[in-house]
């Protein structure tokens, strides 16, 4: 790109701060989703039949590139709005936000948690992670906008195992 104040020579555009936007939007480095789950399916821990199984992503701080050409310059915000849990049967699990971590004493539907409920033992199972960064920027001028989300995907594996009790009275 030309230096100066981001006028092109005679019969170049200039360059404009919304360009830069998309420039700087297409050289964020997203990282994959990390995501933590409970029961964890570690160490005998599998996801239970008929119980809650909390998702979260745990690594979804919001991310600025900021571009310039002389004076012109647009500094670009993506930020993670909400996320997706696909099952491997096809079951889908939306999400405002990325779920936080579920701890000893919560209420199994805390409001804000992304859990989903099993219906079946699968010791294979695996989920998708889909998770939605918005885009915004400014630049110089006063301009400013929105560009294309991205979504970034991992996937989990989560064993689901049936238990069965029997209950008995006790006189």
């Amino acid at each position: 790109m030309p230096a100066g104040d981001g006028a092109g020579p005679a019969g170049v555009p200039a360059v404009t701060p919304a360009m830069l936007a998309q420039e700087a939007r297409n050289s964020l480095q997203l990282p994959t989703p990390t995501v933590g789950v409970n029961p964890d399916g570690a160490n005998g821990n599998p996801a239970l039949v008929n119980l809650p199984t909390w998702w979260w992503v745990t690594n979804g701080d919001s991310l600025t590139q900021r571009t310039a050409v002389g004076s012109v310059w647009a500094e670009v915000t993506a930020e993670p709005v909400s996320s997706t849990w696909v099952t491997g049967v096809g079951e889908r699990t939306e999400c405002v936000g990325l779920g936080f971590a579920w701890v000893r004493g919560m209420d199994d539907y805390e409001r804000g948690s992304c859990s989903h409920t099993y219906r079946q033992a699968d010791a294979d199972e695996q989920a998708e992670v889909q998770v939605v960064w918005r885009v915004s920027w400014v630049g110089s001028g006063g301009s400013g906008g929105t560009l294309d989300p991205f979504t970034m995907t991992a996937t989990q594996d989560v064993p689901v195992y049936e238990r069965q009790a029997i209950v008995t009275t006790v006189d």
